[in-house]
């Protein structure tokens, strides 16, 4: 897939203020460089992980 440089621009997503941000977090780090040098990507996946609770028993386990 090809695309223009103006289509790869993600720079809007730093203009976000958490009220204007809606969905649900990929873990793609298009929200990186954090000032804090927090791996936001990273926090969010175990975030979740967090909230789904254990990993449900492996077949055999």
């Amino acid at each position: 897939m090809e695309a223009s440089a103006q289509e790869k621009d993600y720079s809007i997503i730093g203009s976000f203020t958490p009220r204007d941000v809606e969905g649900t977090c990929v873990y793609c780090d298009h929200c990186q460089p954090c000032p804090a040098g927090l791996n936001v990507g990273l926090i969010n996946k175990y975030y979740d992980l967090a909230k789904a609770g254990p990993a449900p028993p492996r077949h055999g386990e």
